[in-house]
């Protein structure tokens, strides 16, 4: 295997799980990985996923590994980055759509307050409040 940079399965990722403990993690219709059972018994339960390739699968291993990283990055940029407060970025609604505010054009902040609404999203996916 080369340097190069292997990607994880594409989004939306999503779990089912049961009483028993068993859950399975899926990504974009494919098996990626279970806690608590055999893979094979998972996609013998759910017929219409596939297993991915190792290198896909070491990609994903990767992106798990790091999600509680991932998570608190997000929860300090949030808390320390004022500037991304929906309070503070949505006052620059009335402002003309060729302004500069801060040095930033309207648009880059609207760009600024989509990512912070969508980190906030996974933060709340993360802990469960979907």
């Amino acid at each position: 295997m080369g340097c190069e940079m292997l990607k994880h399965t594409p989004g939306p990722w999503s779990y089912i799980g049961d009483d028993d403990g068993d859950f399975v993690v899926f990504a974009g219709g494919e098996f990626v990985c279970n806690i608590g059972e055999s893979p094979f018994a998972a996609v013998s339960e759910y017929p219409e996923t596939t297993m991915v390739a190792f290198d896909t699968d070491q990609a994903n291993a990767r992106l798990i590994s790091a999600a509680p990283d991932l998570l608190e990055a997000c929860k300090e940029l949030l808390s320390e980055a004022v500037i991304l407060s929906e309070d503070y970025l949505e006052c620059f609604d009335d402002y003309a759509d060729d302004a500069a505010i801060q040095g930033w054009d309207k648009a880059r902040w609207k760009r600024a307050l989509a990512a912070a609404k969508k980190a906030k999203a996974a933060i709340a996916k993360a802990e469960g409040g979907e």
